[in-house]
Parts: structure tokens; C-alpha cells; sequence
């Protein structure tokens, strides 16, 4: 019953923003599913015939949702492989189930470094979003996957220009304005352990 609760929730929600902004939303499963793969497909089928003009299916990196999500691309359904870290973890996830997005929640990577007092945190997520930008571009240009990047958990201008590069913001409102006001202020890209001719390349 919880399960049928958090899927009308969801699927109401994903329509109102729909239908609101006349925008893709993509459609969370409950967390339930996220060791369940045939659970992953079943629901994440049944919300994407809501409205298959407009939803894609929410799928947690889980061994599970891989499978899960492969399942449902296997059926042309699209998918926002969510909760990624690393370069690592979203080439498997590329390569492996081919989702239409994958994430690296680069806030909360720099969140983690600075308050476990591990470092200071910064660019640590600006870092891997990069790196896995580089790799996911690569998977496209040679065909071998075709999935897009979301830069997740932004949180201030300074990344925007930092990442100018990547095929997806999430962005709070307050730091694209912030950004709008600052951008000729703001140096574009960072380089970090890049190879300088591949960040020239994503740069451009």
C-alpha cells in the first residue's frame, strides 16, 4: 500500500510539473524499489505510461537500479540514473544500462570532504563532474553510449562558470541569478588533474 501511495504521489507531482512549466520531470520510484530490479521496471514502466510525452524514470544507483534501468531502456523507456559520485560509477552505469542521464551530486561531494574535515572541499565535486563530463563525452563520440550529464546539487555562481561544459544543470534559482549578475566576473572552467588538451576540448 505504501508503495501504490508513493506512486499516484509521484506520478500527481510529475504531472503538475508537467503540465506547469510545460518541461520533462523526472519521476522518482519509492526507495523500496531500489534493491528490487523487476520492482524498478514495473513501477518505473507504469509511470512512464502516465505520460510518456513528458516523464522520465528516477532509477537510485543501486546494483539493483542498474539492472533495473537497463531493463527499462531495453524498452526505450528514458532514465535519470540518480544519486552518481564519480567518473567511475557513471561509466559503468553508461555503459551498462545506457540511461538517458547520469549525475554527480558534486555539492554534497564537497559538503562530505569539508565537514568530515577531510579537506576544505573545494572544486572536489566541480573535479569529478569534470572528469566524468570528459569520459561520458567520450562514450558518445565513439557510439558507445548515449547518455547525458547532470551536474547535481549546485550550489553557488562560482560553479556554473566552472562547469560550463557539462549538458545539465540542477540549479537553485537563487545561484542562476547570482551567476546572471556575476558572470563577467567569473573565470570560465577549472582545470584541475584534466589533461590541459581535453579540458580545452570541453571548454570549447
Amino acid at each position: 500500500m505504501v508503495s501504490e501511495i508513493s506512486f499516484l504521489l509521484n506520478a500527481c507531482h510529475g504531472l503538475r510539473l508537467a503540465a506547469m512549466f510545460n518541461v520533462n520531470a523526472s519521476v522518482e520510484l519509492h526507495t523500496d524499489m531500489a534493491h528490487d530490479p523487476d520492482k524498478t521496471f514495473e513501477y518505473g514502466k507504469r509511470l512512464f505510461e502516465i505520460n510518456p510525452a513528458k516523464f522520465i524514470i528516477k532509477v537510485p544507483m543501486t546494483p539493483a537500479g542498474l539492472i533495473g534501468a537497463k531493463k527499462l531502456r531495453a524498452v526505450n523507456i528514458p532514465v535519470n540514473f540518480t544519486l552518481g559520485f564519480s567518473a567511475r560509477q557513471n561509466y559503468l552505469a553508461a555503459r551498462f544500462a545506457n540511461p538517458s542521464f547520469v549525475n554527480v551530486f558534486l555539492g554534497r561531494l564537497n559538503a562530505f570532504v569539508s565537514e568530515n574535515s577531510i579537506g576544505s572541499g573545494k572544486n572536489v565535486g566541480e573535479k569529478a563532474t569534470l572528469s566524468t563530463q570528459m569520459i561520458i563525452s567520450k562514450l558518445r563520440s565513439t557510439r558507445k553510449a548515449s547518455s547525458k550529464l547532470i551536474a547535481a546539487s549546485m550550489r553557488d555562481a562560482g560553479q556554473v562558470a566552472a562547469l560550463v561544459s557539462v549538458d545539465v544543470f540542477i540549479i537553485p534559482i537563487s545561484a542562476a541569478l547570482e551567476y546572471l549578475k556575476k558572470s563577467h566576473e567569473l573565470p570560465l572552467g577549472i582545470k584541475g588533474k584534466i589533461p590541459e588538451a581535453e579540458y580545452k576540448k570541453e571548454i570549447t
